[in-house]
C-alpha cells in the first residue's frame, strides 16, 4: 500500500479521534460552578482569542515543515490541555488549558484537509474529494457524538472526568498522526515573496474573497449554539425549579450527542443533497437555518427548542465540502493550509469577541438572567443576519464557479 493510499486509510481514523470533545458538554458547566457565569464565557472565548495567535503560525508550520509534523503536535496539544483542564483549579489554569485545546485545533486546522487533497490527488483521484471530505465530515461528527453523549455521562458522575477521557482520545490522534505521512508535493521552489504578501495577493481573487468572507460568517453563526448551549440550559434548568448543576451536564451531553449525530447522518448523505440543491441553494438553506436556530434560542427558553437544535451540525455537512471544492485548487501546496488558517483565524477571533463581551453582559451569576441571554441571542442573530444577506446580494449576483486545475 502506497504511503498516500494508507493516509486515506487511515485520515478518517484521525478526525474520529480528533473528534473525542469529551470536555464540550461540560466546560461552561466546570467553570461557572467554581468561578460563575462570566468566568466561564471568557474562558471559552480564550479557546477563540487563542487562535488569533495560533492559526497562521500553524497553517505557516504545515505548509513549510509538513502535514504529519503538524498533527502530531496537535495530539501532544490535546492531551495536556485535557489533563490541565482536569487538575486545575483557578481561572489562570483553565485559560491555560484552554489555550492548549485551541492549539491542538489550530495545528489541525487546514492541515487534515489539504493533506486529503495531497494525498488524493498523488493517487490521481482528485476528483473525489467533495466525496472523501463528506466522509472525514461524517467520522468526525459522528465521533463527536458519541464523546457528548459520554461527557454527559461522566459529568453527571464528577465534571473532572470528561477531562480525563478528552486526554485519552488526544493519546490516540497522537499514535495515528505518527502513522501518517506526508504525500508527495509539486516540488516547487520555494517562494520568493513573503507568506503574508502572497495571502495578501490571493484577496484580489474574487471567489477566495467571498468564500473568506461567507465563512467568518458562518463560523461565527454557526457556534453560537454552540457556546450559549450550557448557558442557555442552565436558565432552562433554573426555570423549571431543577437545581444547577444536577441534571444539566447529562441534558447538555444528550443534546450535543444528539445534533453531532444528525450531522453525521445528514453529511453521510450531502452529496446526493447539494447535487438536488445546487451550491447556492444549499449555502443558502445552511445559513437560514443558522439563524432559525439562534432566533428559536433568543425567542423561547422551552425543551421544545432542543428538537431544533439537534439540527445545528446540518450547515456544516451540507457546506464544508463546497467550501474545499471553491477554495483547494485555487491555491499552492505551500499555501493552501495557511490559507484554511487563516480564513478560521478571522473567525475565532470575531466570535472571541463575541463571547468575551458575552461574558460581560451575562454578568458572574453561575446562571445567567432569561432576559439577558435573550438579548444577547437577539442582537448576534441580527448581526449575522445583515452580513448574510450582503453575502447572498454578492452570490446572487456572480456566483463563482468551481475551479480546475487550469483555472486556479
Amino acid at each position: 500500500m502506497s504511503v498516500t493510499a494508507r493516509n486515506l486509510r487511515l485520515l478518517p481514523w484521525f478526525v474520529a479521534a480528533r473528534g473525542g470533545l469529551v470536555w464540550l458538554p461540560v466546560t461552561y458547566l466546570f467553570v461557572a460552578e467554581r468561578l460563575g457565569a462570566e468566568a466561564a464565557l471568557q474562558v471559552s472565548a480564550a479557546y477563540y482569542l487563542a487562535g488569533i495567535v495560533l492559526e497562521v503560525p500553524s497553517g505557516w508550520m504545515s505548509d513549510t515543515l509538513g502535514r504529519r509534523p503538524t498533527l502530531v503536535l496537535a495530539g501532544v496539544a490535546q492531551v495536556l490541555g485535557g489533563l490541565l483542564f482536569a487538575f486545575g483549579e483557578s481561572f489562570g489554569a483553565f485559560i491555560a488549558a484552554q489555550v492548549l485545546i485551541s492549539a491542538s485545533w489550530a495545528f489541525v486546522s487546514g492541515t487534515d484537509t489539504s493533506l486529503l487533497f495531497e494525498s488524493l490527488e498523488a493517487e490521481g483521484r482528485g476528483g473525489e474529494l467533495a466525496r472523501q471530505e463528506s466522509k472525514l465530515m461524517t467520522a468526525s461528527l459522528a465521533s463527536l457524538s458519541f464523546a457528548s453523549l459520554l461527557g454527559g455521562v461522566l459529568g453527571s458522575i464528577d465534571l473532572r472526568w470528561p477531562f480525563f477521557a478528552t486526554a485519552a482520545y488526544g493519546a490516540v490522534a497522537l499514535g495515528l498522526a505518527l502513522a501518517l505521512r506526508d504525500a508527495p508535493t509539486t516540488g516547487a521552489p520555494a517562494p520568493e515573496r513573503g507568506m503574508l504578501v502572497r495571502l495578501r495577493g490571493r484577496l484580489f481573487d474574487p471567489v477566495l474573497r467571498w468564500v473568506l468572507a461567507w465563512s467568518v460568517a458562518t463560523y461565527v453563526l454557526n457556534h453560537l449554539p454552540f457556546e450559549f448551549l450550557q448557558a442557555w440550559l442552565s436558565v432552562l434548568g433554573a426555570a423549571a425549579e431543577r437545581p444547577l448543576p444536577a441534571d444539566t451536564p447529562m441534558l447538555s451531553g444528550l443534546t450535543y450527542a444528539g445534533l453531532m449525530l444528525v450531522g453525521a447522518l445528514v453529511s453521510a448523505r450531502s452529496g446526493a443533497l447539494r447535487a438536488r440543491l445546487g451550491r447556492g441553494a444549499s449555502l443558502a438553506i445552511a445559513f437560514a437555518l443558522q439563524l432559525l436556530i439562534v432566533a428559536a434560542m433568543a425567542a423561547f427558553v422551552h425543551p421544545a427548542v432542543l428538537a431544533l437544535l439537534l439540527l445545528r451540525s446540518v450547515p456544516m455537512a451540507l457546506t464544508r465540502p463546497i467550501v474545499a471544492e471553491l477554495v483547494h485548487p485555487r491555491l499552492d501546496d505551500r499555501l493552501r493550509a495557511t490559507w484554511f488558517s487563516a480564513m478560521n483565524l478571522v473567525g475565532a477571533g470575531s466570535l472571541g469577541a463575541v463571547l468575551w463581551l458575552g461574558g460581560l453582559w451575562l454578568g458572574e451569576a453561575p446562571v445567567p438572567e432569561a432576559s439577558a441571554l435573550r438579548s444577547l441571542l437577539l442582537a448576534l442573530g441580527g448581526l449575522s443576519a445583515a452580513a448574510g444577506l450582503m453575502l447572498w446580494r454578492a452570490w446572487a449576483k456572480s456566483p463563482p464557479p468551481v475551479a480546475t486545475d487550469e483555472t486556479a
